[in-house]
């Protein structure tokens, strides 16, 4: 999960006050301090916070990735669906579905911690649920069982099947918890999405991105690929045999780079 440049430096502000009672978190929305919510008033959307997550306080601060969302907003006019790998607590998602009322959105997630926030949001933001589908699986190579390493220091969307997670919790062994996996491909026709389909792509996934779409690319025709697609890429996890990027691999087949989000990389099929 990416660490966006913040330049109020919350860290100040959430080790001064207790959060219920810092005004900072009152920005751009209410918090209601019972569910520890926050109302982003300019998205529409309520998110169910855990401030002791990295992301959920830059969340609490109305810091997101904007320039994706937006960039994501434009492309998906045409779109019937959008798939959110590393879908964490839901927000693209949500925010996404408010957005454009014909949306169907595929969350995909395979922590149980993160699994669980989710659902807290689809509660509540009902008016949206009936177009948000949880899988509750990992995107891999094929159907499987991998070994999910979880980041139990306050950055739980770092959770990665690559990336060893020790460097962070400081344990002498990885935490972990085993999921079963799906293709990508295999997502999409689960959920009937066909070639005549337009559709985008989030893709936050720790390290494992080039590998789940090294099998995508190789397994279906290039009708079939996302319209645009936003990766993360942090320089960390699986890269091919001769050093190449997920971004690399993208570029390879047909797709431009439109800009930068920090760590993320929006691009569009030609």
């Amino acid at each position: 999960m990416s660490i966006m440049k913040n330049p109020i430096n919350p860290k100040i502000f959430y080790k001064l006050l207790p959060w219920y009672l810092n005004p900072f978190l009152h920005w751009g929305g209410s918090v209601k301090t019972d569910r520890i919510c926050k109302e982003l008033k300019s998205l529409g959307i309520v998110l169910s916070l855990d401030l002791g997550e990295y992301l959920d306080r830059m969340y609490a601060l109305c810091q997101y990735d904007r320039k994706s969302l937006n960039f994501l907003d434009d492309q998906l006019t045409d779109c019937t669906f959008f798939v959110d790998l590393g879908a964490n607590l839901g927000f693209y998602s949500l925010a996404l579905a408010k957005r454009h009322e014909n949306l169907l959105c595929i969350l995909v997630e395979p922590d149980p911690y993160s699994v669980n926030k989710i659902l807290r949001n689809l509660e509540l933001n009902s008016t949206l649920s009936s177009r948000l589908v949880l899988e509750r699986v990992a995107v891999g190579e094929r159907q499987a069982k991998l070994d999910l390493m979880i980041n139990t220091a306050g950055n739980r969307g770092g959770s990665s099947v690559v990336i060893d997670q020790r460097k962070w919790t400081k344990t002498s062994e990885n935490i972990i918890v085993s999921v079963d996996t799906i293709t990508l491909l295999d997502l999409l026709k689960k959920h009937s999405i066909s070639e005549t389909a337009p559709w985008c792509l989030k893709i936050d996934i720790e390290g494992y991105e080039y590998t789940v779409l090294h099998k995508f690319i190789e397994d279906c025709r290039d009708a079939f690929w996302p319209k645009a697609i936003v990766a993360e890429w942090t320089g960390r996890g699986v890269t091919s045999d001769l050093g190449k990027t997920p971004i690399d691999l993208l570029l390879d087949n047909g797709y431009s780079i439109a800009g930068r989000d920090d760590l993320n990389y929006l691009l569009i099929k030609k």
